[in-house]
């Protein structure tokens, strides 16, 4: 570990700014494709300081040594932010991770996903172009140094930095990073550098949830072809570097959508190597095109199947009807081939609308009403489980879990008394269930995947679990899974806990999940769905793989679910809790507001519509009891108003 010391001057039309710069460059950590290097930054005596920005700067080393020219804007624009925050009389440390093996980059800000919420780490920065290749001993060997003795090979042979706190030790740091960079991120030089070009169908509802995976396509390389309506935001000027080529076509999903989405594709000239849809109404037209030209990674059945909430519940054997009206229903039950509680549900839907949970005949003659009225389409009718909840999160290459997650969804208002609704609340990441019933839980569900004949992808399958040893309660006010008492779940005549499927997506879970999954665990859904959906299975291997400790912490996503219609009176909810509770804010890794001052809240009871006020990703280093506590209060202090 040798350490280095240099003046850095950035120059200006009217100032010199002078710094005192030392680095070094740590030993690498066993069986690791980075290490770190580190940078001391300083004002040097009588420097003036930088005030405002640092526009058409120019970097000299000792004087006259300017930035490497293979140096790229990220690269400049990162250096001159640092120094514009380099306090007054103390230090600022830097934070590099530079590849020392040879080979590309197989996901240029795999750097800064992994290494969100770490603890003294802040401001982390990409540097890495997509499909970088990374050669650090040419790099040494064209300038004649081993330790790099010139600043700027150093800055532009790094992946990604970031600002060290002052209080951490660089020791303890190293061993984090280990822990989440111990991937194998740096691809074989040997291996062929390919181009991708992935059919997108459907661009995403609004930039905030579809900013996510055109960043995720940026950064591993992959060209989108974009398939979408007129008039849609991704046609907008402003995103026009989200993608490669945007085909307009007619969206109605109905017989033809399939048709129109080959004819504009194979007119388009394109040559693409996959197709893949996040928007379950057309995921089975999708898979048929995708069949049509030569690149289906599934048998459009298992789609029509997925996305059919009677054919997913017969096919997990259930006594699931579809009815549509009450006599239809009665008929059933008086024949006892149903009995309640009942669920009922439309045969395809989404958000949890228009789910009910059914006790008598008054509740199942509403029920029905009104999904017919708000759905217009027949209700699938099928016996209810009570047993916990879970959303089981499956990545699959070519049948092979790679990575298999289960998350908590905590009881709904249905479930706790008239009037209430499947809306989620609260989804608490790990399981608390105990590891056998896990393990039944992604047995069975996987056969239930390759069943249909699904074997690449990433699949979010919602599932209860049937004589489950562990129920919801109370514990000094605060809800969580707890151990069924003794005598109810070890007694001989108790049946054993089974798998209860819901419901399978053939997509990733929705914006709030995936990302608390790759904050959690360092493993990024979307990435993951593009790298699959063109089949390159070696890279989804490498992604897939979590944190070494598998997650970094507990977390929570906590929704607000809307209680009521009207205009919305307040501000941006989760800005003002964070202004008025400090304390909170360490905890908070996400927040959304969904509306703004004025808005007008369709009313759930009366529209059907399922909402939220605004949602968070909640975390706890402590204990999984302490987040819960850290969520009561979150919840308990987030204000609005609906008028």
């Amino acid at each position: 570990m040798t350490t280095i010391q240099r003046q850095l001057i950035a120059r200006t039309e009217t100032a010199d700014y002078r710094f005192n710069s030392s680095w070094t460059l740590h030993e690498p950590a066993q069986q690791q494709v980075w290490q770190l290097a580190t940078v001391d930054l300083s004002y040097a005596t009588s420097s003036p300081e930088v005030v405002g920005s640092l526009a058409n700067v120019k970097f000299l080393f000792d004087g006259h040594a300017d930035i490497n020219p293979r140096a790229s804007s990220a690269h400049v624009h990162f250096l001159a932010r640092i120094l514009i925050s380099v306090p007054h009389a103390r230090t600022l440390r830097l934070g590099l991770v530079i590849p020392r093996v040879t080979g590309r980059i197989a996901r240029s800000d795999i750097v800064s996903l992994r290494l969100v919420d770490l603890p003294g780490v802040k401001s982390v920065v990409t540097l890495a172009d997509p499909n970088q290749l990374f050669d650090l001993e040419s790099t040494k060997r064209e300038n004649g140094l081993d330790n790099f003795q010139a600043f700027p090979r150093l800055l532009t042979a790094s992946a990604a930095g970031f600002v060290i706190s002052s209080d951490v030790d660089v020791d303890a740091l190293s061993g984090e990073l280990v822990q989440r960079l111990s991937i194998p991120w740096i691809l074989p030089s040997s291996r062929e550098h390919r181009h991708w070009t992935l059919a997108l169908v459907d661009g995403r509802h609004d930039p905030h949830v579809g900013e996510s995976l055109y960043s995720a396509a940026r950064a591993l390389g992959i060209d989108l072809v974009v398939v979408e309506r007129p008039g849609h935001w991704i046609g907008q000027e402003q995103y026009r570097s989200w993608y490669k080529d945007l085909l307009i076509i007619d969206m109605t999903v109905d017989e033809g959508l399939s048709d129109r989405i080959v004819e504009a594709i194979q007119g388009s000239g394109h040559n693409i190597d996959g197709i893949i849809t996040l928007f379950d109404p057309r995921a089975a037209a999708t898979a048929k095109a995708a069949e049509r030209l030569g690149v289906a990674r599934a048998p459009a059945e298992a789609f029509e199947v997925a996305t059919d909430k009677l054919r997913t519940s017969l096919l997990d054997g259930h006594s699931a009807h579809r009815v549509s009206t009450l006599e239809d229903a009665k008929s059933l039950i008086d024949g006892g081939q149903a009995s309640f509680p009942l669920i009922l549900k439309p045969v395809a839907g989404f958000l949890s609308e228009g789910v009910f949970l059914v006790q008598n005949f008054k509740d199942l003659d509403h029920a029905i009403s009104d999904i017919v009225k708000l759905h217009g389409k027949d209700a699938l009718m099928e016996p209810y489980c009570d047993g916990p909840e879970v959303d089981a999160n499956f990545v699959l290459a070519d049948g092979e879990i790679l990575f298999f997650e289960a998350s908590d969804d905590f009881p709904t208002s249905a479930e706790e008394g008239p009037n209430g609704t499947f809306i989620e609340q609260a989804n608490v990441l790990p399981s608390n269930l105990p590891q056998q019933e896990l393990q039944i839980i992604e047995k069975s569900l996987h056969q239930r995947l390759l069943q249909l004949g699904f074997r690449d992808g990433i699949f979010h399958l919602e599932a209860r679990v049937q004589h489950s040893k562990m129920d919801y309660a109370k514990v000094n006010g605060i809800l969580d899974l707890e151990r069924r008492p003794a005598s109810s779940s070890a007694s001989s005549g108790v049946p054993q806990p089974s798998a209860w499927l819901i419901e399978i997506n053939p997509r990733p879970p929705g914006i709030q999940s995936f990302q608390a999954t790759a904050i959690t665990y360092g493993v990024d859904y979307i990435g993951l769905s593009l790298l699959l959906a063109v089949g390159d299975r070696e890279r989804a291997k490498i992604l897939a793989q979590p944190f070494a400790q598998r997650h970094q912490y507990w977390s929570q996503i906590l929704f607000v679910p809307t209680p009521k219609g009207g205009k919305f009176d307040s501000n941006d909810v989760c800005a003002e809790l964070k202004e008025r509770c400090p304390d909170l804010v360490p905890h908070i890794s996400v927040s959304f507001c969904h509306w703004k001052r004025g808005d007008i809240i369709p009313d759930p009871l009366e529209s059907g519509q399922l909402t939220w006020i605004a949602y968070y990703l909640v975390n706890s280093r402590v204990s999984r009891r302490h987040l819960l506590e850290v969520c009561e209060r979150v919840r308990n202090e987030t204000h609005f108003t609906i008028i």
